[in-house]
């Protein structure tokens, strides 16, 4: 009996491979993914010190601005780890050939049939 397939499996499929983009959509969503990996971590570095004294910092009294800023930065906070998923997920996945290909050259000596197997 064949498994159904997932709503989740075929949504997390249909984000990383741009198949609109004949040649490069694959590569392309690889790169943003990286890219977006790579603002996540200099974001991280970068906001290190405050990160947790801002997060904790949320008051709901006092002026809009203060307010949006504190929101801003609570929601950012909390929205983290998704957001760090769907960056390592998107760079692996479109990149993931790119990765394999050096593997195969060392390992299988340019055989692709026994990387397959």
């Amino acid at each position: 009996m064949k498994e159904p397939r997932t709503t989740l499996s075929n949504t997390i499929y249909y984000l990383h491979y741009f198949r609109q983009i004949p040649v490069i959509g694959l590569y392309l969503s690889g790169f943003v993914g990286l890219f977006f990996l790579f603002a996540i971590v200099t974001g991280l570095l970068i906001h290190w010190r405050n990160l947790l004294t801002k997060f904790y910092a949320f008051v709901k009294d006092g002026k809009w601005k203060v307010i949006w800023t504190n929101a801003h930065t609570v929601l950012g906070v909390i929205g983290l780890p998704f957001q760090l998923i769907y960056a390592i997920t998107g760079a692996f996945f479109g990149l993931l050939s790119l990765i394999l290909l050096p593997t195969v050259f060392l390992l299988y000596e340019g055989d692709t049939e026994k990387v397959f197997k």
